[in-house]
């Protein structure tokens, strides 16, 4: 039974009034956003007379996003702490809607700029006024031509278009019941979305056994609904693609807004998604080995997929304090230098993660940011190895936001998907080393897991998942019907090749039901990446190869450099096999020490 909100010590959660002192407060600045909205597309029916009218016409454009960042995020953050709270979803509900005007205006800016790109060369070259918006005109002039009908299309339907993400949300999340399996000592254990990995670590497997197909059952009566919804948002995305002038979901997908959205699109090229595809495909044989391990670790004659997250040490795992957690990651980043720990340090203390997941809450983790604020980090912290990683994690992206906020305007308080998970992963392999070096025996067994988890996973898991969308949606482009039968059979051709030592199970097929598709399509490339860059990073700060100081310059970029610039600043080739390859090896290095230390059975 979880506890109830008000029984958690304020310290451990969010303050919120950080963003808005009030609801109230909130209200007005949604009026003064919405209003804002009709009064620059009003602007754009004019062309700019001089640099001063341009000027003024981003700033105000630059008001609004900053301000839609701030409305997100408080209404986010008030309906993850509390589902019950009608007034919580209705600020969601209007957020969303104007979230959708806001981005037919953008779309309506940035064509603006397409339009009058000449006039516009012609203003840059007489003042330097515009200097300071220089990259993102020059980002909307080099956009994709759409549809002047786009405008139309998102204004009076974007709720619409969103209304798929609304019910896979309902379906999977807010009316999700956790189905209740018995636990090893006999009593009811939940099942959620955000506990159920942690449960199939356990050493018991029948439990875990339970838990595998109580959850799977509980998605199953689903599967018709999800499989509909998520098919559905493919084909909407494939016609806003074609309307928005893209070849495809994919190029769409890798040019989607750039987090938090500002108006500018840093792009990733197809070509490297075919590469990281398949290289990673080509290079699955440490997995399988670490999937083998596993398999003579459990001594089972069949592995299956309720014991594919076991732990490969028999020591029992510790559980670790929230205080213990900070001090961990505070000591982790100390290479990155003394201002970045202080930075670190002051953001816990102002009360910027919630920590504790309570009743009535959404057990998920993630990190939000709002422009002029800076981050907010949900942790649903449950004391475990994997729970401290994920905290590593989520403050890499915290300080990602709190450093950049430092020398970027507004507009440009953004990150290129591409390279967004490449600080988070970088904490996670700070926080590995730093606990190898200075963990007790019990905890440095488990760090070594999660290692493998970190790399592993988001390498050849996120591969598996990025492949699984890919081909859907080629399906739903060719025009043929997408259906679960059809979503079972790329999922069973994926696993054979990606887990070929696990022996399905009946629910292996639509195990892609337990995905996160609330989220759009094509994002799981991102932690291919991240995982990659975050190894070849990793390296090059600890052989000074990249000096401290560069690093923080990365961090610091924002929207002013596209995402391949980044990497190339990092030293980092995503368009060569190279960096993956390197990722591989770390999981292939890592199976190799649990395989040459057996010391860490239980005593």
């Amino acid at each position: 039974m979880q506890r109830s909100r008000s029984d958690i010590d304020d310290r451990y959660q969010w303050d919120l009034t950080t963003i808005y002192e009030t609801p109230a407060d909130f209200d007005r600045e949604y009026q003064r956003a919405d209003t804002l909205v009709d009064a620059i597309s009003d602007e754009l029916d004019t062309p700019p007379e001089g640099s001063a009218t341009l000027v003024t016409l981003l700033e105000r454009f630059e008001c609004l996003t900053a301000a839609r960042t701030r409305l997100e995020c408080y209404a986010e953050c008030s309906r993850t702490i509390d589902l019950t709270d009608d007034a919580a979803r209705d600020r969601q509900d209007r957020t969303r809607s104007l979230a959708g005007e806001v981005d037919g205006l953008t779309s309506d800016v940035r064509r603006y700029c397409r339009r009058h790109a000449n006039r516009l060369a012609d203003l840059r070259t007489e003042s330097d006024a515009l200097a300071p918006f220089e990259r993102f005109l020059e980002n909307a002039v080099d956009g994709p031509a759409a549809d002047p009908s786009l405008r139309s299309l998102l204004e009076t339907f974007g709720d619409v278009l969103d209304g798929h993400d609304r019910t896979l949300t309902a379906i999977c999340d807010e009316d999700f019941e956790p189905p209740i399996v018995e636990g090893s000592d006999g009593d009811p254990v939940a099942v959620r979305w955000h506990n159920r990995v942690q449960l199939l670590k356990d050493p018991d497997r029948d439990f875990r056994r339970r838990v595998y197909e109580a959850f799977h059952d509980a998605l199953d009566e689903r599967a018709n609904a999800i499989a509909t919804a998520w098919t559905e948002k493919l084909r909407t995305r494939a016609r806003v693609a074609e309307a928005r002038g893209f070849d495809s979901i994919r190029e769409m997908g890798l040019s989607k807004a750039s987090y938090p959205k500002t108006g500018i699109h840093l792009s990733g090229p197809s070509a490297v998604h075919d590469t990281l595809l398949e290289t990673v495909s080509e290079n699955l044989e440490p997995y399988h080995r670490l999937q083998r391990r596993r398999r003579i670790h459990l001594a089972v004659d069949e592995f299956r997929p309720w014991d594919r997250h076991v732990s490969l040490t028999s020591r029992a795992e510790p559980t670790i304090s929230y205080e213990d957690a900070c001090e961990y990651v505070l000591a982790a980043v100390e290479p990155l230098g003394v201002e970045y720990r202080t930075r670190l340090e002051a953001l816990l203390e102002e009360r910027r993660v919630d920590v504790y997941p309570a009743a009535d809450s959404r057990d998920v983790t993630y990190c939000l940011s709002a422009s002029g604020v800076g981050p907010f980090v949900s942790l649903s912290y449950d004391g475990s190895v994997r729970a401290l990683f994920h905290f590593a994690h989520e403050l890499g992206h915290a300080m990602e936001t709190d450093l950049r906020a430092d020398v970027r305007r507004p507009l440009y308080e953004t990150t290129p998907r591409p390279v967004e998970e490449v600080p988070s992963l970088v904490h996670e392999l700070l926080l590995a080393d730093h606990l190898l070096d200075n963990g007790d025996d019990a905890l440095t067994a488990h760090v070594l897991n999660r290692r493998l988890d970190a790399i592993g996973g988001n390498l050849f898991g996120a591969a598996q998942s990025a492949r699984f969308t890919h081909e859907a949606a080629m399906v739903v482009e060719r025009g043929d019907s997408l259906t679960r039968e059809r979503l079972d059979g790329i999922n069973r051709e994926l696993h054979s090749e990606f887990r070929p030592v696990e022996e399905p199970a009946e629910y292996t097929p639509s195990a892609w039901l337990a995905r996160a598709h609330v989220r759009e399509p094509y994002h799981n490339y991102q932690y291919v990446l991240g995982a990659a860059g975050a190894v070849s990073v990793y390296e090059a700060l600890v052989d000074s190869r990249l000096s401290v100081e560069d690093y923080r310059t990365f961090l610091q970029f924002g929207g002013t450099k596209s995402s391949m610039e980044q990497f190339a600043h990092l030293g980092v080739d995503v368009t060569a096999p190279t960096p993956y390859e390197r990722a591989a090896t770390w999981v292939d290095r890592d199976v190799d020490s649990i395989e040459g230390n057996r010391s860490d059975a239980a005593p």
